[in-house]
């Protein structure tokens, strides 16, 4: 009692009836470090939420609802149309323009349960984030904002390809559908769903899990506060079985688990122990695009960041040749009252392929640009998770169902 009320001193536990008060020195709080039990040496200074920015959370309602209503109706449109399609280049198309409308549908709903989260939690985050992190609908979310982009990316892709080979092909009869053409466009929508949802899921399998899993987490054991990784778990596996060369670093994480288990006997009745999956880097649960030279997973995200770059190389490619083959022909064909209406048409296209290039510019090279500098250690821009989820990569989900309507 000779210790409550001192001024140079922060008391912990003092929330918690299982736990005992405890003090530690005031330099101690706020440093970056747990030093209390309960934690709450750092949790009074943390001012987070789900999404920091209140901005932000409001555009997260609206570029979502938005989302989630332009797909609504740009699939129902393309699915009523389908039916009538007897040509199998426009069969081809439309389902591309549904699988883009279905991935922009989930970014959408990605964003809308986001922003419920951030409702939900409000200012409690902070006492919540360790169960957030590592929970199983930050993880869901996580999938889903991933292969939503992935489904959207690769068939913008694909549409781009078929249209710039149907104009090069555009004297050449159209084919009717058949059910050569119905299979053919069935094996690339499962083909996209599929790739689009293994990239997404490869980070959680527990075979990559030493090259995915950002840390443990250990809600029954004081000692090991907060999110531990294995460089902090070394001095604690040194001190109690006595090896000084111990480096945790150098062990997978199954082999951590049972030596962290065998340090408590079957009394304790088991400990239970979380890992903080690939997804669980930042409360908006989003692909760890920004990565350290250190970090394990800095091959695979850097390997998805090439195929982003290559999609949206192969994307303007494509449309440039579309609008230079259409510019060509039309050209060509056209003398007299004719040209003027052509050319009209041929404004109109350029206008719409140009604004095709730009979203799909904006979306994705800034983004890649500063996903670089943070590799290269010039920029920290983990704090940027919440813009670029829910401002710069949602473009194309507002966007897409306008552009690709016809």
């Amino acid at each position: 009692s000779d210790e409550v009320g001192c001024i140079n001193h922060f008391t912990c536990n003092k929330d918690s009836p299982d736990m005992s008060p405890d003090f530690i020195s005031v330099d101690k709080v706020c440093n970056g470090v747990f030093d209390c039990l309960d934690l709450s040496d750092e949790m009074i200074c943390c001012n987070r939420r789900v999404i920091d920015e209140k901005g932000l959370m409001i555009g997260s309602w609206i570029v979502g609802g938005s989302s989630l209503i332009l797909n609504f109706i740009s699939i129902g449109e393309s699915l009523l149309s389908i039916r009538k399609t007897k040509n199998s280049q426009i069969l081809m198309d439309k389902i591309n323009i549904i699988l883009i409308s279905f991935g922009d549908w989930l970014i959408g709903l990605y964003l809308i349960m986001i922003a419920s989260a951030d409702t939900y939690f409000g200012d409690n985050y902070c006492e919540n984030q360790f169960t957030w992190l590592y929970s199983s609908f930050c993880l869901a979310l996580g999938v889903v904002s991933t292969s939503s982009s992935f489904i959207s990316l690769f068939s913008m892709t694909t549409l781009s390809i078929f249209r710039a080979l149907n104009i090069s092909r555009g004297l050449l009869p159209s084919s009717h559908v058949t059910r050569k053409s119905v299979t053919k466009a069935s094996f690339m929508v499962f083909g996209t769903l599929i790739v689009a949802t293994s990239l997404a899921v490869v980070p959680l399998l527990d075979v990559f899990e030493d090259r995915f899993v950002n840390a443990l987490f250990f809600p029954d054991v004081n000692f090991l506060k907060g999110f531990v990784s294995k460089p902090n778990l070394a001095p604690v596996l040194r001190a109690h079985f006595k090896k000084t060369t111990f480096e945790s670093a150098d062990l997978p994480w199954s082999t951590l688990r049972r030596l962290v288990k065998n340090m408590f006997t079957d009394d304790f009745d088991g400990i239970r122990i979380e890992s903080v999956h690939f997804y669980g880097n930042d409360p908006v649960c989003l692909f760890k695009y920004f990565v350290n030279p250190q970090d394990p997973q800095v091959f695979y995200t850097w390997s998805i960041l090439g195929i982003d770059f290559f999609c949206f190389v192969i994307i303007s490619m494509s449309y440039i040749s579309i609008a230079l083959q259409s510019y060509l022909t039309s050209k060509e064909l056209t003398r007299g009252a004719a040209a003027e209406a052509i050319r009209k048409r041929n404004n109109k296209l350029q206008k719409k392929i140009t604004i095709i290039i730009l979203t799909d510019f904006l979306c994705w090279i800034p983004f890649m640009v500063v996903a670089c500098l943070h590799t290269l250690e010039i920029l920290e821009a983990s704090s940027y998770y919440s813009l670029f989820s829910i401002v710069i990569l949602p473009i194309n989900s507002i966007v897409n169902p306008i552009l690709y309507s016809d």
